[in-house]
Parts: C-alpha cells; sequence; structure tokens
C-alpha cells in the first residue's frame, strides 16, 4: 500500500511490467523500469532527479547545471554520461555504462568516482564492493532480459518483477545456468521458452501461482 500511495503522488510512476520513456525538458533521457517512480526537481541551478522506487536508466543532455539523482543512501552527480540507478530496501546500485558517476552517501565522509564500465551498490554509510559490469547496457529498456550463463534463479526472480501474483523456481533447479533473451514484456512467453530450451516445465496451479520446475 505504501509503494502504490508513493507511486500515485509521484511525478512519474510505472506499474507492474511496464516500461517507461521519458524526454525531460533539458532533453535528458529517462526510462523507468517495472514498478518505478520519480520526482523531477529542476531549478535555475541544479537538476535533480529523486529516485523513490524501483531503477531508471539516464542519458543526461549537455547543460550547464549539474545533474544529480537522489536515493534513500545519497546522492549521485552525474558526470556527463549513462547510467543505471536501482533503489532497494537498504542500498542503492549505481551502473555506469559510460563516462563517470560521483557517488556521495548520506553519512560517508568522502565521494567516490565510479568510472564507466563498473557498477557500485552502497548503503548509507557509503560502504559496497566496486565490480566490473557484467553488460554494456540496461537490457531491460530495450524490454528484455538478455542472460549470459545466469543461474535460473535468478532469471526467474528477475521475471517475478514484471507480473502480478507468484513466481518462483524450485531449489533443485535454482543453480541451472541460463542462456537467452527473454522478453520482460510477455513474462508467460518468457516461461515457455524456458521450458522448450531446458529440463524444466511451467506449473500454473492459478493464473496468479506459477512455479517452475524440474521436468
Amino acid at each position: 500500500l505504501k509503494g502504490s500511495l508513493l507511486a500515485m503522488t509521484a511525478d512519474h510512476h510505472s506499474v507492474v511490467g511496464e516500461i517507461k520513456s521519458l524526454t525531460l525538458p533539458d532533453n535528458t533521457r529517462l526510462w523507468l523500469n517495472t514498478a518505478s517512480a520519480i520526482d523531477i526537481r529542476y531549478s535555475d541551478q541544479r537538476r535533480e532527479i529523486a529516485l523513490l522506487a524501483g531503477d531508471i536508466l539516464i542519458e543526461t543532455a549537455a547543460d550547464a547545471r549539474p545533474f544529480f539523482v537522489t536515493t534513500a543512501q545519497g546522492h549521485l552527480q552525474a558526470l556527463g554520461t549513462r547510467f543505471s540507478v536501482a533503489q532497494e530496501p537498504d542500498a542503492t546500485t549505481l551502473t555506469v555504462y559510460q563516462h563517470a558517476v560521483e557517488v556521495s552517501a548520506k553519512y560517508a565522509s568522502a565521494a567516490r568516482r565510479v568510472n564507466a564500465g563498473y557498477h557500485l551498490r552502497f548503503n548509507a554509510d557509503g560502504q559496497g564492493d566496486m565490480l566490473p559490469n557484467q553488460q554494456n547496457d540496461a537490457d531491460w529498456s530495450h524490454g528484455v532480459l538478455q542472460a549470459d550463463n545466469m543461474p535460473l534463479g535468478e532469471v526467474v526472480e528477475k521475471l517475478s518483477r514484471y507480473r502480478h501474483g507468484y513466481l518462483a523456481c524450485q531449489p533443485a533447479i535454482a543453480d541451472l545456468r541460463v542462456m537467452g533473451t527473454f522478453p520482460l514484456t510477455d513474462t508467460d512467453m518468457a516461461l515457455n521458452m524456458l521450458a522448450q530450451a531446458f529440463p524444466v516445465r511451467i506449473q500454473r496451479r492459478f493464473p496468479w501461482w506459477v512455479t517452475v520446475e524440474p521436468r
């Protein structure tokens, strides 16, 4: 309920299963992933996006004003870049695809710079590991899930974000490695593709209760 009320009062939001693209007043391009919400706070001095829920992909436009994204854990300053930000329950994940982003966590004494090709998951104290990206871009912005040797359990967990109800993978097959490209806007098709390509079956007990099981 809290998330629903938050989305209703946000400047822009997406519903479950929706991927939305926006062009902001300065020609910055922004994509909202499923079940995401933002507020836009532009002034004469700065450009700021408040990420309230979910995740976003941003491609900043050139402008004399600095560009920031704020989350529950701190704020991020874009240094002329393309990057994604995910708001998690207790952390923020930043992934940089072009140029760099400077991260100032809420309670950290120093900022951290994240360059293209890296991602950082950090808490309000600024703690978190910086690791190389496994992908060159945010595949979800194109409406697909690109699995490259991804565990089946992770694939199913990602698909579950794009549908209502319960979707889970049985632990016995959760470590099965998956390769392929799956549509996020049609999760039933994605599940059928898994069943055709791998030794699994899709058990639909109800339209809203689905499990992935060994064949």
